[in-house]
């Protein structure tokens, strides 16, 4: 073990002294870790033991460089400050903030150091949060928002950071230094209530006095919080350590609740116990900051309510200032709450015919998640697989039970029925026989937390396992029908009016159809199940069969601006105006996406969820029980647009 840790030492040692310098006046060489004996060094030793960092490929396909001078900033102790850094994308590759190869900075100078101004939403000490600008077309310029923290003690403190795509590059000239100058009396932190609760778990030194507090407050992300009941809600706290005493474990307790019955609970499944929300363990010394982050549902009867917790470091509540967070729900949870629970799936599931239509109907693949291991997969007829060059390797009856993985060591993808083995060095795909067939992919566990006995690992269509040419991910991927991924989608209930439904399908159709016509986001599929818009296949079709006749009755209908079909953002809900395309990401202006009234959210009373771009979904629920129809909600979001049957 000490040997592996001294060899783990020693090649992030040469990765971060060793290999060229960020600097923009340097010569670009044409490999930033292979141009030398180091960076192969530091390449190959990676490469045997698996260790992941960001990487170069070349110096055209990922480069930028920032707009503007360096920020200097002022500060007080402990501070917290927010900084745009805008970068122009100067390579030949598309900038994401999502996928596998998503950018975000890293500290360098040396590389992956811990950051003195970490603070909350950074991915960790050497990380920030990823590029604000969902996407950055080259010669477009993209934000990166970051929130620092300013150090406790006064001076002038200078850290560098570069941009970097993940597990896939750096990014050549796009560096920049921060400098902040600390200077004054610390920030102050949340003001105490004026009676604060007697703490807990006190610890009293020899003479039987409390120790003075060492944990400090310096950032919460809500001062209040108002909302609909039911709904769960993610609030952030961020801890200064100003005593001697390395902190090992941190958390937060639950102090009080006040509700106007007596009998209403926030608890959240996520919670360590029924009195403590959150609890991990973390080492930070005098001088650092951690942050924590805690879910509490609303409780599901309107009224104004009172939480009260405390912070606490190894088992001993430290701070005199503990969280004071008032809630008001203004609506019932029957009326604003998360979708209520499915009805348990019948056994066997019916076969749901699939409409042959006008032919037209695009393939859409989908990610729907990586694997390390062997997955199982069954169809409800016969199938058969064949390699990415569409060659035949073999056949299988209806119900065989088929194992399948990718070997790294080999560079094969094997399969077998315990009767037909199949390997090949190009991915493999499984379809039906018969279009419209159905899978089964027997190692997928994902039952919703109220009800076990659904399980959605059913879909339609075919599957490929393929491996990323850029790194280790192996894909498992679902390729299948447009109009069978709208019907697989988790985007709404059963219980939501058929109008609201049928603008969610031509929504939903025009954001897929507008990423098959601008591939780029994903590597070899078209959206992520997870991350793009929800997708549980065809256990979620037979679930909501409203939503199944919505996209019946819109097919083939998208969302155009000018004659050309456009990209329809969609989220939850508004605090009664949904935004700008260039207010929340910047860049380029939309002119289907600009700010409108939401009147339902606004005499709703609700908060923002989500980015605010586009259609807000329980505003636009209000309108269609208003008795609004699909096409005039949809224009209503989408400013100028008109409706297109594209197939």
């Amino acid at each position: 073990m000490l040997f592996l840790a001294g060899f783990a030492y020693g090649l992030r040692w040469i990765d971060q002294r060793l290999t060229p310098s960020p600097d923009r006046s340097a010569p670009s060489p044409v490999r930033e870790l292979d141009s030398s004996f180091s960076g192969e060094l530091s390449e190959g030793l990676r490469y045997l033991f698996g260790i992941r960092t960001a990487h170069a490929a070349d110096y055209t396909t990922y480069a930028g460089v920032m707009v503007g001078k360096a920020p200097v900033i002022s500060a007080a102790p402990g501070e917290i400050k927010t900084v745009d850094l805008v970068f122009k994308n100067t390579g030949r590759a598309v900038w994401s903030n999502e996928g596998r190869a998503y950018i975000s900075a890293y500290t360098i100078k040396p590389r992956y150091h811990a950051s003195v101004f970490r603070s909350v939403g950074w991915a960790s000490s050497s990380q920030t949060p990823r590029l604000l600008t969902p996407s950055v077309r080259p010669g477009e310029t993209g934000t990166l928002r970051l929130t620092l923290t300013a150090p406790m003690k006064a001076g002038t403190y200078t850290d560098t950071i570069q941009l970097a795509a993940e597990d896939t590059s750096w990014m050549w000239g796009a560096w920049t230094p921060i400098t902040m100058k600390v200077s004054g009396s610390p920030a102050a932190a949340a003001p105490a209530p004026a009676v604060a609760p007697a703490p807990t778990n006190v610890v009293t030194t020899s003479a039987g006095l409390q120790p003075p507090p060492t944990a400090t407050l310096v950032y919460r992300s809500a001062e209040r919080v108002e909302a609909p009941g039911g709904l769960p809600m993610t609030m952030r706290v961020t801890y200064h350590n100003g005593g001697d005493v390395p902190w090992k474990r941190v958390g937060l307790h639950l102090v009080s609740f006040k509700s106007p019955s007596g009998d209403a609970t926030i608890e959240d499944p996520t919670w360590a116990s029924p009195d403590i929300p959150v609890s991990q363990e973390r080492y930070v010394v005098r001088g650092q900051s951690t942050e924590l982050a805690f879910t509490f549902t609303t409780p599901r009867a309107h009224g104004d309510y009172l939480l009260t917790l405390a912070f606490a470091a190894d088992g001993v509540e430290l701070s005199d200032a503990p969280i004071v967070l008032p809630i008001k729900v203004f609506a019932d949870a029957t009326y604003a709450s998360p979708p209520a629970p499915e009805p348990a799936m019948p056994a066997p599931l019916p076969i749901l015919p699939t409409p042959a239509g006008p032919v037209g109907d695009p393939l859409i693949r989908v990610g729907l998640y990586t694997t390390e291991k062997s997955e199982e997969i069954t169809f409800d007829g016969p199938f058969e697989a064949r390699d990415a060059n569409g060659a035949r390797l073999g056949s299988f009856a209806a119900g065989n039970r088929v194992q399948f993985r990718y070997d790294a060591a080999a560079r094969q993808y094997l399969a077998t029925d315990g009767i037909t083995t199949i390997s090949s060095a190009l991915p493999i795909r499984f379809a039906p026989v018969n279009e419209g067939g159905i899978f089964t992919l027997l190692t997928v566990d994902d039952k919703p937390s109220w009800n076990g006995s659904v399980n959605y690992n059913r879909f339609r269509g075919g599957l490929e396992i393929r491996k990323n040419d850029r790194n280790e991910y192996v894909w498992i991927i679902n390729e299948l029908r447009l109009e069978q991924y709208l019907k697989g989608m988790k985007e709404t209930s059963a219980i939501s009016p058929l109008e609201y439904q049928k603008t969610m399908a031509v929504a939903a159709r025009s954001y897929a159809n507008w990423h098959l016509t601008h591939p780029g986001k994903h590597w070899h599929f078209t959206v992520d199940a997870t991350y793009d818009q929800v997708y549980k296949g065809y256990v979620a079709e037979v679930q909501n069969p409203v939503m199944a006749g919505a996209v019946d009755a819109t097919r083939g209908m998208i969302v155009t601006y000018g004659g050309v079909p456009v990209v329809t953002p969609y989220f939850s809900s508004s605090d009664g105006r949904t935004r700008d395309w260039t207010e929340v990401w910047g860049g380029a202006a939309k002119p289907w996406l600009v700010s409108v009234p939401a009147p339902f959210d606004a005499a709703a009373n609700r908060p923002l969820f989500g980015h605010g771009v586009g259609l807000s979904a329980w505003d636009a629920i209000g309108r269609a029980n208003a008795g609004a129809a699909y096409d005039t909600i949809v224009k209503y979001y989408y400013t100028g647009t008109e409706l297109k049957k594209l197939y």
